[in-house]
């Protein structure tokens, strides 16, 4: 039983690992569009409200 919860534990740093490497590509990503248009996206939203 010991085992299988090291094994599983080893899974979920390994998915946790690969979250963190896409999310930190996406906020690379990310965080240089919204410095060309924040506003874009704000816009839209406020004219459907």
């Amino acid at each position: 039983r010991y085992k299988e919860l090291l094994a599983k534990r080893a899974e979920l740093q390994k998915r946790v690992e690969e979250l963190q490497r896409e999310s930190a590509n996406r906020t690379v990503s990310s965080s240089s569009e919204r410095a060309g248009s924040p506003t874009r996206s704000i816009t839209p939203v406020q004219t459907f409200v």
